[in-house]
């Protein structure tokens, strides 16, 4: 993973694409969420959702509804509130209850717009159609007797901010259920057609909304890092599905046209963080103008391969545990952004880097062993690594903790 990190992600702006949620993390969010998209058809409440819910969703309005958290969220509600008068509802007004049910169904599809078969909505289609169905759910949790909350205020026609779902749909993330055809696409219509979403900032400047990929949240973040010449910016970009996977990614953002209309946002990715420990970005840094300094997470096979392009890491990670969550250190690149090239500079771990990463007894041997070859490069952590240390310290590694045929 680490020796080609620092470079531009192959397949341009779309890195991120491939990536879904396990089956788990579906069927728990359906079995949260079991008939959020169907009509009551009995008496008792149904267990299921139509088609199996977000799994199998094909309607327009199934699909926009899983990959939108705020309005997965407030399906959610309305249905606990139909249940709710369902189960309090008389035997003879149940059937009354199920007809009105399902003309709203029929209903909100007309009031917004929405076709009933056919494909994913465009983005175009979903900035029209989701802060009008988030009305109508809203709507339709009061006449149920629920508790809608406050919506989120309309943003400024003119505003050149930037909602983190309009970054995450160029560059292909996890909530991009339908990515921009462009490299552009018009900010303030993005920023209206999602401002049903909230949009959360931390006190380190860092900018975060939720979004959905087939029914499971994920939360999509961004920070800036710094100006480029002709109003271009530095950001680093988080797509986060919880325990699934959490990925990295710097981008590359402009508005062109500021001060006119449309202003036009324009994304691309300049490198690709892993998962997590697993060559996700640990922190980004704007050098000069034409250098970042990026710090990788690094398992322990990919920390000790980085700087020997002949240490065998798929042989050792089969027993120091290769997981998202195994962080053995950081690994430190600088990337120029004129040429895209990238250098090694430094490694470093920590005191405590070292918990559970191991997968079997063997595993654990080869580990005392690599502790032994840090401990007599660096005897005392934490230490920063040159990369004469690191390649010093692979080839240590090698002669005293082999692993392979016969070994």
């Amino acid at each position: 993973m680490l020796k080609s990190a620092g470079r531009p992600p192959k397949g341009g702006s779309r890195s991120l694409r491939w990536y879904r949620p396990g089956w788990a993390g579906t069927v728990l969010a359906l079995a949260l969420l079991a008939f959020a998209f169907a009509p009551l058809a009995a008496a008792e409440p149904p267990t299921q959702a139509v088609d199996s819910g977000c799994l199998d969703a094909v309607a327009p309005v199934d699909l926009l509804i899983c990959s939108d958290a705020t309005l997965l969220r407030l399906a959610g509600k309305v249905n606990d509130a139909l249940r709710a008068q369902s189960e309090r509802a008389a035997a003879g007004k149940q059937a009354e209850l199920i007809a009105g049910q399902q003309v709203w169904l029929r209903q909100r599809l007309d009031r917004c717009h929405v076709p009933a078969t056919g494909s994913a909505l465009s983005l175009t289609q979903r900035w029209q159609v989701a802060p009008c169905l988030d009305t109508v759910y809203r709507e339709r949790l009061v006449a149920l007797g629920g508790q809608a909350g406050p919506a989120v205020p309309m943003p400024p026609r003119d505003s050149a901010f930037i909602h983190p779902l309009c970054l995450d749909a160029l560059l292909g993330g996890l909530a991009a259920e339908v990515e921009a055809e462009d490299e552009t696409i018009p900010l303030g219509d993005c920023t209206l057609g999602n401002r049903h979403v909230p949009v959360r900032t931390a006190p380190d400047g860092s900018v975060s909304a939720e979004g959905a990929v087939a029914g499971v949240p994920t939360t999509i973040t961004y920070r800036r890092i710094g100006h480029l010449a002709e109003g271009r910016e530095i950001f680093i970009v988080w797509s986060s599905a919880g325990e699934s996977g959490s990925f990295s990614v710097v981008a590359e953002v402009a508005l062109e046209g500021a001060g006119q209309h449309p202003p036009m946002l324009r994304a691309s990715a300049l490198v690709d963080g892993g998962d997590r420990c697993d060559g996700g970005i640990a922190a980004v840094r704007l050098v000069d103008p034409r250098t970042l300094e990026i710090d990788f997470n690094a398992t322990a096979a990919a920390f000790l391969a980085v700087a020997d392009d002949d240490f065998p890491e798929d042989i050792y990670a089969d027993e120091l545990l290769p997981c998202a969550e195994c962080c053995f250190g950081t690994v430190r690149f600088r990337h120029d952004l004129s040429s895209g090239a990238r250098t090694l500079v430094s490694g470093r771990l920590e005191r405590t880097a070292w918990d559970g990463v191991a997968t079997s007894d063997t595993g654990a041997a080869v580990l005392a062993c690599v502790r032994a070859a840090i401990t007599a490069i660096a005897p005392q952590l934490p230490h920063a690594f040159s990369v004469e240390e690191m390649r010093k310290l692979s080839q240590n590694v090698q002669k005293a903790c082999p692993l392979g045929p016969g070994q």
